[in-house]
């Protein structure tokens, strides 16, 4: 069994815990997540496939400019069998609405300003896998 590595800062507040950079509650002593800003890796847009209540989707359709079938045609993943509820297309291994920016190894929102609540509620964590991979692919 390999053995588990836990290194503290001067505070005693953020460790390296079995490869995972995690923040210790000081009253309880626990792990929690550690929060970041999100630095535009693109992971979570790949690795997922984003769920959308019809209130979202109806709403991105608005926002865009769509004719309803038009836009479930273009964005919705035909394989998902919902009226109430859709996942949102893949195009090119990401999500339809993420651009790459090659030449700052950056991605961007299309939908940003509007971006369904699955979206809005993921938080970027240095204790989430997809963020460390993010960190290492983009160099930092």
């Amino acid at each position: 069994m390999a053995e588990r590595i836990s290194v503290f800062d001067l505070e005693g507040t953020l460790c390296l815990h079995g490869g995972s950079v995690i923040q210790v509650n000081e009253r309880s002593g626990e792990p929690k997540e550690l929060s970041i800003p999100c630095f535009r890796c693109g992971i979570c847009c790949t690795r997922y496939q984003v769920r959308l209540s019809l209130v979202e989707a109806r709403q991105i359709a608005d926002e865009l400019g769509f004719d309803w079938d038009e836009w479930l045609d273009l964005y919705v993943d035909q394989r998902w069998p919902g009226t109430d509820s859709f996942l949102l297309r893949h195009c090119n291994g990401a999500c339809v609405f993420l651009e790459r920016i090659e030449a700052r190894n950056v991605t961007r929102c299309l939908i940003q300003s509007f971006k369904p609540s699955a979206c809005r509620e993921w938080t970027p964590s240095l204790y989430r896998r997809d963020c460390q991979e993010g960190l290492i692919k983009q160099g930092k």
